[in-house]
């Protein structure tokens, strides 16, 4: 993979500026997590975050613009992957779709697009990093406790109820009726819920390891605590799933490997045990797992029919009756290989930007972000574990977490030097190998796993 860096200049000495811009960006996560018109539903029809976001990206107009030069781009890979996803949902569009109908989903997709840029554009120093980081521990934090409040029927917010689902007993061999906790809005899935718990405890976990804020980290237990019991609530395999991918990134790029083996061999059972029942039961066999298998089976069938375009955004839930639950596949099958590629192709480089700081003599110089670094892989690794099994590559929360690395990068400079990554014909090739080994993993495991009648 060396092939893939070349010196640059770094932009880690950037002045940070726009002061107002980063405080309505801010305010626009605030209103991305909890929205007013979720707890009062008056507000509803009141377009806040929409405001906020025009302020912001009024704000910050030059340092976005600053974004689209070659100079960023050819040290941001990431952010030329989601630009080329951007593209590749367009032209999938406007060969499947009508064009009024091709431009609405175009037009969503940009503002998804707007928000990424302005992190980037206002989120310039390590300071504002970890305030942002903080804020949204905070924010993860007080969605787990008013669902939890909902859940428990102390409050009355109709937008929280918990979701009243169904599932077969591992013992009775029979179905139950559960009741499961969600948040609102874009997370009133119990799965997406879960998702974002899992990043939330990470970002607690550093807030209790970190050493400078001396006693106060004691303080961010008490949140750990709330996020992990929210997180049972949920019942949801998929968020068990990130927390272990989280953990697992995080013991990592803290220990290395083998302490993280030994740690593993410790923890792991007492998270089964912890978490113990319908999350723990992970299974292609069992009912749920192999209806998503039958489900990837379908997905693999529509890439064969369009590997180039896809068969186009929201066909995969039209036919075969549900959402992928798998983010990659979902992007493959609907957008065609180069969407694909560039959606994946950005987690990619976003754990390879992040795992290179890892490598033996190699110092991070900031010691913010120097402590920072492990907790950043295990929230990355969390949301992506989150994305084996669901399809979240069109809302917002997935260019945070990839924003965030982005921002991370380059503010992150190292002893000895470390060139950054390229965005050259080089990278995308690796990108592209690792898109069809992906397809072919999964076709795989399909064959292996899926049983039909």
């Amino acid at each position: 993979m060396s092939s893939l860096v070349h010196s640059a200049p770094t932009t880690a000495g950037t002045a940070a500026g726009y002061r107002t811009g980063f405080a309505l960006f801010l305010i626009m996560n605030g209103l991305l997590l909890i929205r007013p018109g979720d707890l009062f539903p008056s507000l509803a029809e009141v377009g806040f975050y929409e405001l906020a976001i025009i302020g912001c990206f009024l704000a910050s107009f030059p340092a976005v613009l600053e974004q689209f030069t070659w100079r960023s781009l050819s040290t941001r890979p990431i952010t030329l992957c989601i630009l080329g996803f951007g593209l590749a949902v367009a032209i999938s569009e406007s060969v499947h779709k009508p064009l009024e109908e091709a431009f609405e989903i175009v037009f969503q997709y940009a503002k998804i697009l707007i928000y990424y840029l302005l992190l980037l554009a206002t989120v310039n120093s390590s300071n504002r990093l970890a305030t942002l980081l903080r804020l949204l521990a905070v924010l993860i934090s007080f969605t787990a406790l008013l669902a939890v409040l909902q859940y428990h029927e102390i409050i009355d917010v109709p937008a929280l109820a918990p979701l009243m689902d169904r599932d077969t007993d591992a013992v009775i061999r029979d179905e139950i009726e559960i009741r499961r906790l969600r948040g609102a809005g874009i997370f009133n899935d119990p799965n997406d819920m879960g998702q974002l718990l899992a990043v939330g405890m990470v970002l607690c976990l550093w807030g209790v390891g970190d050493g400078a804020l001396g006693i106060l980290r004691r303080l961010w237990a008490g949140p750990l605590a709330l996020l992990g019991y929210s997180l049972m609530l949920t019942q949801s395999r998929g968020a068990f799933v990130a927390l272990v991918c989280g953990l697992g990134a995080f013991l990592y790029g803290r220990f290395g490997l083998w302490r993280t083996v030994g740690l593993a061999i410790l923890g792991l059972p007492a998270l089964l045990i912890v978490f113990s029942g319908r999350m723990t039961e992970i299974s292609p066999s069992a009912t749920t797992g192999q209806q998503r298998v039958q489900i990837w089976s379908d997905g693999l069938q529509m890439f064969r029919e369009d590997p180039i375009f896809g068969v186009g955004v929201g066909e995969y839930n039209q036919r075969a009756g549900f959402v992928a639950h798998n983010s990659f596949l979902h992007c493959f099958a609907e957008i065609g290989f180069i969407g694909g590629m560039c959606f994946l192709g950005a987690f990619l480089l976003g754990f390879w930007s992040l795992l290179r700081l890892r490598r033996n003599k190699v110092q991070i110089l900031d010691p913010l972000l120097f402590r920072l670094h492990p907790y950043l892989l295990g929230a990355l690794a969390a949301y992506a574990g989150g994305l084996l099994t669901l399809s979240r590559a069109y809302v917002v929360p997935t260019y945070l977490v990839l924003g965030l690395v982005a921002a991370f990068v380059p503010l992150a400079q190292a002893s000895p030097p470390q060139p950054p990554l390229r965005s050259s014909l080089v990278t995308f090739a690796w990108l592209a190998a690792g898109g069809v080994a992906f397809l072919l993993a999964t076709q795989v495991f399909v064959s292996v796993f899926v049983r039909w009648g």
